[in-house]
């Protein structure tokens, strides 16, 4: 499971960055070590058939860089793999409506996916889209 596929930074949500080459080595090490990747619907649906060497890569929010720096590294290694997005992405701080110690705003600049990107990325056939709600709330928190 992934959020941001980019160079690390000094900021709060470091922790959620995998640089594009350990992305890479990780993607790679799967490939040609023999795994089978899969969508997480395709995992479901197989769930009583699968290889013993399966896996599911999943992202989660819909970050910009899932498409500029990861697309490009699945379609290398043709690795399928599900994002999970947030459909109110754009110009929202939602990240410290979750938790309130994510109040930096630095979620919220990062880039998120266009709908261009995730037509193209559809269309190869590696990727699923999955929803990570609308608003991206803390659902301990609801009634």
């Amino acid at each position: 499971m992934y959020h941001m596929i980019k160079p690390h930074t000094s900021g709060k949500f470091r922790g959620l960055r995998v640089s594009p080459d350990m992305f890479e080595k990780q993607i790679s090490y799967l490939a040609n070590n023999g795994w089978h990747f899969f969508t997480m619907s395709e995992l479901i649906i197989q769930k009583d058939n699968l290889p013993n060497k399966s896996v599911a890569i999943t992202f989660d929010d819909g970050y910009e860089d899932n498409y500029t720096n990861a697309f490009e590294i699945l379609k290398k290694y043709n690795a399928k793999a599900t994002i999970y997005l947030v459909v109110d992405r754009h110009n929202r701080e939602w990240s410290s409506k979750k938790k309130a110690h994510h109040n930096s705003g630095e979620l919220k600049n990062e880039s998120k996916l266009k709908d261009e990107q995730i037509k193209e990325m559809l269309k190869s056939g590696l990727i699923e889209i999955g929803s990570h709600t609308i608003t991206h709330p803390n659902l301990l928190k609801l009634d």
